[in-house]
């Protein structure tokens, strides 16, 4: 079988099925008008807390470093965007947008939808990992470059554990380290709210594209998309290998270091105020390539793992 031909065969079985649910949630919204904040609260609060404490219930192998290479791998890649941006003489709101842009995946509501898909639910254990640690820079490192010194980290810090998910995290490891096994009837219901994530994160993905305005420079947001989508898996797959990690970890590792720009970079846009049609470009034009560019990296990472 060449490589075309099982490309496609990846497009059609792994990243499509995840298109087509994105594509529901744009029309519908199109066409109905979904309330975002609602289903962003319930992907916030009940869906992505549930997934990640079934997920952090799985012994994994590894996980010191997954946590290490993730958090290097989103500082090299802000301190790339940036560096792009001072070369293409950007202004402070647009180097900031570059650089979010750049350096954060959507590792949840796309991220833990193609780890299944791709790899199954063992998959969903590493990916979890992913999330938190993506999240914490989010909201602490993310904020800082967005604001640039308006708002320090130590209050970014306290929005972050204003949310469920640092709660959970700590629930779910301390009750895997001592052997806690939880309610059986309670085991079950997150159980059941956890495969609820998919559908529901992926709707919502759609309506938030829905909403996207394609108003802006071509420049900045193509830097940030080459970025996003090539840069980004290749500079995993590097540390990775320098890591010498190996297995389902690695392939969770460089497969999600494709994904497209997180939708959390519009949020901190709007939030405080930074080009936010710029953000949303980006997020936008990245969720619409990585059609093409994750299916590549699947079947590469297939050869090398």
């Amino acid at each position: 079988m060449d490589a075309f031909t099982r490309i496609g065969e990846l497009f059609i079985s792994r990243v499509l099925p995840m298109i087509l649910i994105i594509g529901i949630g744009f029309v519908v919204h199109k066409a109905k008008r979904l309330d975002i904040p609602t289903l962003n609260k319930l992907n916030l609060y009940v869906l992505v807390p549930a997934i990640l404490f079934d997920a952090l219930q799985m012994a994994l192998d590894d996980a010191g470093v997954v946590v290490a290479l993730v958090a290097a791998h989103v500082f090299v890649l802000g301190l790339l965007g940036y560096a792009v941006s001072s070369l293409l003489r950007l202004d402070r709101e647009t180097t900031a947008g570059v650089t979010l842009g750049g350096m954060l995946a959507n590792c949840g509501n796309f991220g833990l939808p193609l780890m299944e898909l791709a790899y199954g639910a063992a998959a969903l254990g590493y990916q979890a990992i992913v999330l938190v640690v993506t999240n914490l820079l989010t909201f602490s490192v993310g904020i800082g470059v967005v604001t640039a010194g308006r708002k320090s980290v130590g209050e970014a810090l306290v929005s972050f554990l204003k949310l469920p998910t640092a709660y959970v995290i700590a629930a779910a490891l301390v009750m895997r380290h001592y052997g806690i096994q939880i309610w059986e009837p309670a085991g079950t219901a997150i159980g059941y709210v956890a495969k609820a994530l998919i559908p529901v994160a992926l709707i919502t993905l759609g309506a938030q594209l829905a909403d996207v305005r394609r108003n802006e420079k071509v420049g900045p947001v193509l830097a940030a998309s080459l970025i996003r989508l090539f840069v980004s898996p290749c500079l995993m797959f590097g540390l990775v290998t320098l890591a010498g990690l190996t297995g389902l970890a690695a392939k969770v590792l460089v497969l999600g270091a494709a994904a497209p720009t997180a939708v959390n970079t519009v949020i901190l846009a709007i939030e405080f105020e930074n080009r936010p049609a710029l953000a949303a470009n980006i997020v936008l034009l990245t969720t619409l390539a990585c059609a093409v560019t994750v299916s590549v990296t699947l079947y590469l990472v297939g050869l090398v793992f």
